[in-house]
Parts: C-alpha cells; sequence; structure tokens
C-alpha cells in the first residue's frame, strides 16, 4: 500500500512522515500549489495533484489518500481489502459535509450521524480514479463532493468502525486512552491504523497528546506561534469570504441607530 498526501514541510508533516517510517510504509508526498494564507484556494488543487500522480500508477496499486497535517500512522494498514473505503467523521462543525441517506438503504445506519470525510480514501487506483473525476467536476467543496459520490455508490465502505483512521473532535477527546501498545478509540473500541486530530487553539494539546504516545522521544513539538498564525490566517479568509454579509449587517446596524437617534430627538 502506498501512502499518499498533499501537503508542505512542517513539523506536523514531519511528524507525520517520522510515523510512517516507524511502520515501514510507502509514501509520497506531493507538494502544494496556490496556498495562501495558511489555506487551500481551492480544493481543486489537491484533487488535481491526485489525479495526475494516480494516473501514473498501475490501476491495481494499493493506495491510501491520507491527510498529512494532523495526521499520525500507528499501526500497519494490514486489511483486506475489499471495496473503496473512506473515513468518517461522527462530528460536523461546519456547513460543507453532506448527510447520507439513500445510502443506508438495506444496511445498519449507526445510531449517531457519520459524515464521508476525503482526508482518508483507501482503494485501488481503478477505484480511486472514478472519484477523483466526479470530485473535480462538481466543483463543490470536498465533502460535500465525496458525499454525493458515496450516496450514489453504495458499495463502498464507510469506516464507521474507526478500523482505519479515527477522526478525532474535541467532543471525543474522552474517548482516548493510551495503552503500552499505542492509542485506542473508546468509541469503537478499535485501536486504528491512522489518528487524525485537527490542530489549532486548544486541538492542539489533543495533537501532542497523540504525538507524544505514538512517537515517545522523536516528537517534534509545534512552536505555538504557528498556532496564532494558523487562526489569523483562517479568520482573514472567513473576512474575506464573508465580507459583503458583514458589510450589510454593518449598515443595517448603522440605519438603525440613525433612525434610534432620529426618534430620541424628535421626543425632545
Amino acid at each position: 500500500m502506498l501512502v499518499v498526501s498533499y501537503a508542505n514541510q512542517t513539523p506536523e508533516v514531519g511528524n507525520f512522515i517520522l510515523s510512517l517510517r516507524r511502520l515501514n510504509y510507502s509514501y509520497k508526498i506531493l507538494p502544494e500549489k496556490n496556498k495562501k494564507l495558511g489555506l487551500w484556494l481551492d480544493y481543486t488543487d489537491k484533487i488535481q495533484s491526485y489525479l495526475d500522480f494516480l494516473s501514473t500508477l498501475p490501476e491495481d496499486k494499493l493506495v491510501l489518500l491520507c491527510n498529512a497535517y494532523d495526521t499520525l500512522a500507528q499501526k500497519r494498514a494490514d486489511l483486506q481489502h475489499k471495496s473503496l473505503t473512506i473515513g468518517v467523521r461522527r462530528v460536523s462543525h461546519r456547513y460543507d459535509y453532506f448527510k447520507l441517506n439513500a445510502y443506508w438503504e438495506g444496511k445498519d445506519r449507526p445510531s449517531y450521524e457519520v459524515y464521508p470525510e476525503f482526508g482518508f480514501c483507501l482503494g485501488k487506483v481503478k477505484e480511486l480514479l472514478p472519484l477523483l473525476r466526479f470530485m473535480l467536476s462538481k466543483k463543490v467543496p470536498e465533502e460535500i463532493a465525496i458525499g454525493m459520490y458515496v450516496e450514489e455508490n453504495p458499495w463502498i465502505t464507510l469506516d464507521i468502525n474507526s478500523s482505519l483512521v479515527a477522526n478525532v473532535t474535541y467532543r471525543e477527546f474522552r474517548y482516548i486512552v493510551g495503552k503500552k501498545d499505542g492509542v485506542y478509540y473508546k468509541l469503537t473500541n478499535t485501536k486504528p491504523c491512522f489518528w487524525c486530530a485537527i490542530h489549532g487553539n486548544l486541538d492542539i494539546i489533543r495533537y501532542h497528546y497523540l504525538a507524544k504516545k505514538i512517537l515517545s522521544k522523536d516528537f517534534n513539538p509545534i512552536p505555538l506561534s504557528s498556532v496564532g498564525t494558523f487562526w489569523k490566517d483562517k479568520l482573514t479568509v472567513s473576512l474575506n469570504r464573508y465580507s459583503l454579509y458583514i458589510a450589510l449587517f454593518l449598515l443595517i446596524l448603522l440605519l438603525l441607530l440613525i433612525n434610534a437617534q432620529s426618534f430620541a430627538f424628535g421626543h425632545v
């Protein structure tokens, strides 16, 4: 199996590579393109890079498309491949996740909602290429695009038991337990092959906990300054994205204040 990621060199990516090497994973890190303010301007850059690289590989080659910045490997993924397998998140904090319905027809639906996560896709090249082409054609955020693909292809396997990866939100941190042989996810009673813990502000504490448990003395700490930069950049992008709405809100607020002041003077 070949692990393929899309990232530039940072302390987090260094930890990710170190965790792969310790377990003898083969890997390829594709360099990011058009990245400003610490965030991707367009998810199509990543999808296109994956598509271009996978097109050079044999169609039966088993590949894991995997996040790098917030991910660590702790176990060999010696899974018997049956079909394209996609990681999931159990809690969605954003608008750009797709809620599955038709996919669950004839299947045992979990008691909690799960959302397909593009950060972890395990499959043969001939299974991944149609997924990437579909996502590229939709021109919507990647998590919506992959959700649409899963909804239309019920043969896909969702990693609802976290055998492949545990995507841990801050609400699930209480389910993490460190043991001598690795870090376990109590919610599904598994030792996942990969951990994904989105870092930033308080979330960096969770990332440090996992990384120290898995890498011990080889762990490379993340400078706290990078966390501040992450959120500063994210705020800047958000302000740019919602600038029109912010301007309209401020204009309405100003008009309300003017009307209130006029009303007050009219009753003096």
